[in-house]
């Protein structure tokens, strides 16, 4: 556990303090008189045993579109402003102090991560009708990306709500189009939560425990196992008998799927149970094979939230091929997931959520920060919790029609320019013709 000390600032303290840290690295506050947090304008925190960290700097929630107006006023040589000082909710301030998730359960988490966000991104490719040629911006945009790391950085339920609405913030200003399962898939996160983070499992309430039971177990043992899928045996799956299923051959695990589907539609049972079992049984049907995505459309439209559940199933077989599939991007997700940046250290986004939020607000350009990465922004919604916006913006619609249109006028100019001169040509043929013709018959006849 990290232990903080936070000091209130009053805005002219603010200022005095950012004079400082924009000498060289940002330091920790000395010799400024004390204010009380009821009169302060932010909050600066830091760990208590490191002289050397940098401070976050803690807004009410209530403030943020204040303090990014001042800062854009007073540092204007400093944009965006949480590019190089990190920002964060004071409410959300305790999260600060968070251990996170212990070892080695973080590095099956990545799998998890890497999973929900690769079925998510299948699924957000098959509505658009897209074969993407780089898979790995639009895994890292997804909302299971956003909500997963959430979860590995061992925060509250408050900061998993927060995650979630940033997330939506951010895409529904720039009229993105949203995965229409964001209630299921935050649900399943919820799930997820709970089996992972110690605290977060006295507050199961609208829950399945035995959801969370049998991922606490599968993350323990780190595969499903008889043992595992025991646990949901009774009141989640109890006519599915996915224990016999999991030794089952590969014709008759994928018939039983199919036949489970066919019940559900009948029935139009759509709970996060069937959505689990759903998902799970078309993880096993595979076992843990990432081909096995391709079924997923079954869930589409009626069955949300299933694909995810896929997702983090699939990732937790021994078998699955969730660092092979697609170009090595479960690896690449796992890599990146598992480096943790320093909460007091280095920003290394390219602006945070609330900022982004205050520009869109203003109507800046989002396409003149600068970026880390062509064509995509990173945005950092809480520290290492990190999405991607891929930039494909009204500006670059706008510059290609505005190309489009330069050149249908040079078309049009050279179309005109073109009849003129053949209209001036035909001219000067026919006057030739006609000169050639008063020669001849002027012409004095030869006489013999």
């Amino acid at each position: 556990m990290t232990r903080v000390e936070a000091r209130p600032l009053s805005r002219e303290q603010f200022v005095i303090w950012m004079a400082a840290a924009l000498s060289g690295a940002p330091v920790q506050p000395q010799d400024l008189t004390k204010v009380t947090p009821r009169s302060a304008d932010v909050v600066l925190v830091w760990p208590v045993d490191d002289r050397g960290a940098r401070p976050v700097v803690c807004v009410a929630r209530n403030k943020f579109q204040d303090f990014y107006a001042f800062v854009s006023t007073y540092f204007a040589n400093v944009q965006p402003y949480t590019a190089y000082f990190r920002v964060v909710p004071l409410e959300l301030l305790g999260n600060l102090e968070q251990e996170g998730v212990e070892h080695p359960r973080s590095i099956e988490v990545t799998k998890l991560v890497a999973g929900a966000s690769i079925a998510e991104a299948w699924l957000a490719a098959l509505r658009n009708g897209e074969r993407p040629n780089n898979v790995l911006p639009l895994v890292r945009s997804t909302l299971s990306s956003a909500l997963g790391q959430t979860v590995l950085a061992g925060y509250d339920s408050m900061a998993l709500d927060w995650v979630l609405n940033e997330w939506l913030t951010i895409r529904a200003a720039r009229n993105d189009a949203v995965v229409s399962s964001v209630e299921a898939i935050s649900n399943v996160w919820s799930h997820v939560h709970a089996a992972i983070v110690p605290m977060e499992r006295q507050r199961t309430s609208g829950l399945n425990a035995s959801i969370i039971d049998f991922l606490a177990t599968a993350l323990k043992t780190r595969t499903i196992n008889g043992e595992a899928l025991r646990l949901i045996s009774g009141d989640v799956a109890p006519n599915a008998d996915l224990r016999s299923m999991l030794t089952a051959s590969r014709e008759e695990r994928v018939g039983r799927f199919n036949v489970f589907i066919s019940e559900l539609k009948e029935r139009g049972r759509l709970d996060v149970a069937a959505e689990f079992t759903a998902g799970l049984m078309l993880a096993i049907a595979g076992n843990g094979s990432f081909e096995m995505i391709r079924s997923a459309r079954e869930f589409q439209g009626w069955l949300d939230g299933a694909a995810t559940w896929f997702g983090i199933c699939a990732a937790l077989f021994d078998e699955s091929n969730l660092m092979s599939y697609a170009h090595s991007v479960g690896r690449r997700m796992t890599r990146d997931l598992s480096r943790q940046p320093e909460i007091f250290g280095v920003v290394g986004a390219d602006v945070a959520s609330t900022e982004l939020r205050f520009i869109q607000s203003s109507k800046g350009d989002v396409a003149n920060l600068a970026l880390t990465s062509a064509g995509s922004l990173e945005v950092e919604i809480l520290p290492n919790v990190l999405s991607r916006l891929v930039l494909q913006d009204a500006g670059q619609s706008n510059q290609r029609a505005e190309e489009y249109e330069v050149m249908l006028s040079a078309l049009d100019e050279i179309s005109r320019v073109t009849d003129r001169a053949r209209k001036r040509l035909r001219r000067s043929g026919q006057e030739d013709q006609s000169t050639s013709e008063d020669r001849l018959q002027r012409r004095p006849k030869k006489l013999f």
